[in-house]
């Protein structure tokens, strides 16, 4: 059975700096979070260096490690 297209939220990526801003972080700290293996998926890149994190994974995954 297929699910409705409509049904389906869509994900949110933003900057890993507006996680830094949310989270009261450094930018190095920022960034050391995002290299641990369990963010992979949390993380999409754009082009060759820049990169987006879907914000309602990553708060899951820190939930699970913290």
């Amino acid at each position: 059975m297929a699910t409705n297209t409509c049904s389906r939220t869509r994900r949110i990526f933003v900057k890993p700096l507006e996680l830094k801003e949310q989270l009261q972080l450094g930018k190095t700290r920022i960034y050391d979070i995002l290299k641990m293996p369990e963010m992979k998926e949390a993380i999409c890149r754009t082009g060759k260096k820049g990169i987006r994190v879907d914000r309602d994974k990553f708060f899951e995954i820190l939930e699970k490690l913290y």
